[in-house]
């Protein structure tokens, strides 16, 4: 999925390399050297897609990526090092930023870290309960000074914007209170929030991270034989933990006293910190920075520092699709990594020229239940029938929960191995090195950001004020600059490698009774989904643009994306999580668009 950032369209790990770039601009400037590498923390239940986006987001800040940690992972190293428990100790990392939520169960005995099960949420945070406090502001606003900003996206980001410091003075305050200057200057109206309408207000999102702990502690009970009992204490991280009432759960929820849950090291810092300390382990890399050496970077550590590496674990299950929709599990969820695993009993599924390797990510038994992370055609095979072809499929998981996969075609003694075509890559090298050099134009050319609220539109003279709106609310947006199309390939870059509806039968199924009768036909542009409900243009704009795509050229992953987007839209579909359904349906466009440039 492209947004739109200073007037071009960029991926989201091109607008993270911005984030990226200030950082090391920071770090550079109070070093007084370049600096060329990072060690960096990613959400424990990060995907492999968002994993292999994050090593991108790096490379393209001008930094080689030595290591990936999960956060919890990051935290337990530094509280186990700054600590260094002599006796093994048992530790539940309760991990609440702003944007996710993870849980760790994880060991520490000296330096040597243990990660034994996790779990968690990746749209639960800090950022979910400013939007409470925007939406209690907003009816706040509308009963009680007769301003209705509801449909106004301008005004309720300046309320959010005076939500984050009302609910951080929450934390230490029984009462706080927020001035909305910019909506009505002449009488500013002022709300007050109390700390105990707060705690309602995310208590029911504060159950879902208890849930995620409690999935954790069963995993570590069967994977590790970690008992309830055997946890020494919560170990707070990320600055929504710091929230009162989230120690107040935890303490009740383990039937605890107060010194079970810690903040003994900064919430906010303590992820950095054990970043820091693994950073530690690594030779700085020679310079200048050449995006083309990323993978000569590797571990290197310093003689006189001897750190264990910490013992980490993949989060989510890895397979391959199989005959009847199935996915067949290589690697089990809570694995120790690295890890290479081997199966041998893959077969064809048909007569065919080729056979596609479909490799999903997730807990559930079919392939629409799971992640698609890549694909690996193997081509040509002769045409024979099911069973013929026989298969060794071999996963690679290393220390960053990165995947390679490796497909050995025992009839011909021919292997493929997976350069896996992240639906939200950049792209080969070559890409990545043109993104960077656009990237670094349009870092070198950017305005300062000024750091305030967003400021409205100021509305024109004359007229009478309508009680009801704020003053800007008749002003028409500006016009949208034009967006700037992302530069082609290089002539000599090849092919972009992008996942792909398969061509030919998956493997047979694990065991064989698993083989399914041929994949049925595209289905016609007629089978869209019409849309019923009320919804808001920017939904209708992006149906409209599915649909745009389905008539000009048929593709069945764009019309399941966009017809479950639009049941969920229709609401046949309680409960579904529009966020992600609209990220499926710009996923399938960009794949869309590259598979068929020719009819976009």
């Amino acid at each position: 999925m492209r947004v739109e950032f200073a007037g071009q369209r960029l991926l989201p790990q091109e607008i993270s390399a911005f984030i990226l770039m200030k950082m090391k601009q920071v770090a550079e400037a109070d070093l007084g050297e370049d600096v060329r590498d990072a060690v960096i923390t990613v959400p424990a239940y990060f995907t492999d897609k968002q994993r292999k986006a994050t090593e991108e987001a790096a490379l393209l800040a001008g930094l080689y990526p030595r290591q990936l940690i999960a956060e919890p992972t990051a935290a337990a190293i530094c509280y186990g090092l700054d600590k260094d428990e002599q006796s093994r100790k048992v530790y539940l990392i309760y991990d609440l930023g702003g944007g996710t939520f993870d849980t760790s169960i994880i060991s520490v005995e000296g330096a040597q870290i243990d990660v034994i099960a996790t779990a968690g949420d990746p749209r639960l945070g800090g950022g979910d309960f400013d939007d409470l406090i925007t939406a209690w502001a907003v009816e706040q606003l509308k009963t009680s000074h007769r301003l209705d900003i509801g449909g106004i996206t301008r005004f309720r980001s300046i309320v959010k914007y005076y939500a984050e410091p009302l609910k951080r003075e929450l934390s230490v305050a029984a009462k706080a209170k927020m001035t909305l200057t910019e909506l009505r200057p002449e009488n500013p109206p002022t709300l007050e929030l109390t700390r105990a309408e707060f705690e309602k207000m995310i208590d029911p999102l504060l159950s879902k991270s208890i849930n995620n702990v409690d999935v954790a502690l069963k995993s570590a009970a069967e994977k590790g034989g970690v008992r309830r009992e055997d946890i020494s204490a919560i170990l707070l991280v990320g600055g929504s933990s710091k929230i009162p009432r989230v120690k107040a759960r935890l303490l009740d929820y383990f039937g605890k006293d107060e010194s079970f849950v810690r903040a003994d090291c900064d919430p906010d810092a303590v992820v950095a910190r054990g970043a820091a300390i693994m950073a530690v382990k690594f030779q700085p890399s020679p310079g200048p920075f050449d995006i083309t050496r990323a993978n000569q970077a590797g571990l290197s550590t310093t003689p006189d520092l001897d750190l264990p590496p910490p013992q980490l674990i993949t989060e989510h299950s890895l397979g391959v699709g199989v005959g009847g929709d199935l996915v067949h599990k290589l690697i089990d969820q809570g694995s120790r990594i690295p890890i290479s695993v081997k199966d041998e009993n893959f077969t064809n599924n048909g007569p065919s020229d080729s056979v596609t390797v479909c490799v999903y990510q997730g807990e559930g038994k079919t392939v629409f239940e799971n992640t698609m992370i890549g694909t690996l055609d193997i081509s040509p095979i002769e045409r024979r029938p099911q069973g013929h072809h026989k298969f060794h499929v071999t996963f690679e998981l290393d220390q960053n929960g990165l995947l390679k996969t490796k497909v050995y075609h025992v009839n011909e003694n021919r292997s493929f191995e997976g350069k896996f075509s992240q639906r939200a890559g950049v792209g080969g090298q070559e890409q990545l090195r043109l993104s960077r050099d656009r990237l670094l134009r349009l870092w070198t050319g950017a305005a300062p950001v000024t750091a305030g609220p967003p400021t409205p539109d100021v509305p024109p003279a004359g007229g009478p004020p309508n009680p009801n709106v704020p003053p800007a609310a008749a002003v028409a947006p500006a016009a949208a600059a034009p967006a700037a199309v992302a530069p082609p390939p290089a002539p000599d870059a090849g092919p972009v490698d992008v996942p792909v509806a398969p061509a030919a039968p998956p493997f047979a199924g694990v065991p064989t009774e698993f083989a399914a009768a041929p994949a049925p036909p595209p289905a016609p542009a007629d089978e869209i989904a019409a849309l019923t409900g009320t919804v808001t243009e920017t939904q209708k704009a992006l149906k409209r643009r599915a649909e745009k795509a389905l008539r000009r050229q048929p593709y069945p992953p764009l019309l399941v994306a966009h017809n479950a987007f639009v049941a969920a839209l229709n609401g046949t579909t309680p409960g579904a999580d529009l966020d992600d359904l609209n990220d499926n349906v710009e996923d399938a466009l960009l794949d869309h668009r590259r598979l068929f440039p020719a009819s976009a």
